[in-house]
């Protein structure tokens, strides 16, 4: 399995499905995360973040079976989150709204969802998607984006994104 695929199809069966939920310690922190390995044996997924009520930040890494354990992998750091709760209040919208849309088009992009390819805004109803490749080094394999979620073309969530292959 491609390591892009591989991170796409741990982000559905962790965040969009919620498989393999887990507590576990990185250092002293506790952080929440996800495992994932395909039936197949097509490599391995895990996905660790610390969530507050407004933003949170992670790091997902991805390896394919069979290669060696300390090259190869893809790790994808993230962080953001939403505007204030007074102003999601305002808009008549809670964070698990937000949450519910974001996994929604997530699933509607399938294999392209957070990679590295442009996604121009996509509209459902009175919310819209937009992900942006903001920077990538041709000679180095490292690039960064943004991923936006609207809600009545108002800004309601925003996570911005590193890529890069550990080779």
């Amino acid at each position: 399995m491609q390591l892009e695929s591989l991170l796409t199809q741990g982000l559905v069966h962790g965040f969009i499905q919620g498989e393999n939920l887990q507590t576990s310690h990185r250092g002293w922190f506790n952080v929440q995360g996800t495992h994932y390995e395909p039936a197949e044996g097509g490599g391995m997924y895990n996905d660790q973040y610390v969530a507050g009520n407004q933003t949170a930040g992670g790091q997902e890494l991805a390896r394919e079976s069979g290669v060696d354990k300390n090259k190869e992998i893809d790790t994808r750091l993230y962080g953001g989150g939403t505007i204030a709760l007074e102003e999601l209040d305002a808009l008549g919208i809670t964070s698990e709204d937000i949450l519910t849309k974001l996994k929604w088009f997530i699933q509607q992009l399938g294999e392209t969802a957070r990679l590295q390819q442009d996604i121009p805004l996509q509209k459902n109803g009175d919310w819209s998607y937009r992900y942006t490749m903001t920077e990538t080094v041709p000679t180095i394999p490292v690039q960064t984006s943004k991923e936006e979620l609207f809600y009545k073309d108002q800004l309601v969530f925003v996570h911005f994104f590193i890529l890069c292959s550990i080779k």
